[in-house]
């Protein structure tokens, strides 16, 4: 039996005769595609995760950018201030020694001048990779930022076309599911029951053939007994082992 096969869809609804054994192994064939519908609505396209990528990407980049800009800017606000200061005692300093009374005070304070001429130029010097950095970080995330603006209306086209995908996922699973619920009613519910708690813990598989004597789901011996009802389409036997509900191999 083929555990995809839907073509027996139709003659299970109507046929009230139908054989428990196969009527299950469609339910099951009708779960797993349930199952995989629900892990193709859950997955992310390759387009789509990519782009997403990029844009996270770019912008952890442009943050990174903006806070070393930030400190970059910080340390250059601090030397126009510095040097804000230093020109203001150079200012009173020339003042002072252009009327300064006698020829110590002048000494004293040319010394002065030349000590904060030489500061601020050592500070200017200092200033002047702070604000070239500025310029080059500035050029980065003004790029970074056009690469955003690029990438965003690709992104909203991509995240539209998942909406629409997991929509129709989303249909797709609803129409099966009210099929399986249909052929679900023609089982007996302790039987159901029992099979949707094994499916649920045996990854997916609650409904296996017997395959040279052994369980088809966890490949363990089964015991005489157990073969001779399965063999003579008792229903439902279950697996020593693993619980799985089984059929005779076809």
């Amino acid at each position: 039996m083929n555990p995809h096969d839907w073509h027996f869809f139709s003659k299970y609804v109507y046929d009230s005769n139908v054989n428990s054994l196969e009527l299950l192994g469609t339910i099951q064939a009708m779960d797993l595609d349930l199952d995989k519908l629900r892990l193709d609505a859950d997955s992310i396209p390759g387009e789509l995760k990519a782009a997403r990528d990029d844009k996270t990407r770019l912008l952890l980049e442009s943050e990174k950018l903006r806070q070393e800009h930030h400190a970059v800017r910080r340390k250059l606000s601090q030397a126009e201030l510095e040097l804000a200061s230093l020109g203001e005692q150079l200012k009173r300093a020339e003042h002072d020694q252009q009327h300064s009374s006698s020829a110590k005070e002048q000494g004293q304070y040319a010394s002065r001048v030349v000590s904060l001429r030489d500061e601020i130029n050592d500070l200017t010097d200092d200033s002047l990779p702070l604000t070239e950095k500025l310029d080059v970080l500035n050029a980065q995330i003004e790029d970074i930022g056009v690469l955003l603006d690029e990438l965003e209306p690709k992104l909203v086209h991509l995240e539209s076309l998942d909406e629409d995908r997991i929509k129709d996922l989303q249909a797709q699973y609803q129409n099966r599911q009210n099929e399986r619920d249909t052929l679900a009613a023609g089982v007996d519910e302790k039987v159901l029951r029992d099979y949707d708690t094994v499916r649920k813990a045996k990854k997916g598989i609650g409904f296996v053939t017997v395959v040279a004597g052994k369980c088809g789901g966890c490949k363990v011996q089964l015991t005489p007994n157990l073969l001779q009802r399965v063999k003579a389409g008792q229903f439902p036997v279950k697996c020593q082992s693993c619980g799985r509900i089984l059929a005779p191999s076809t």
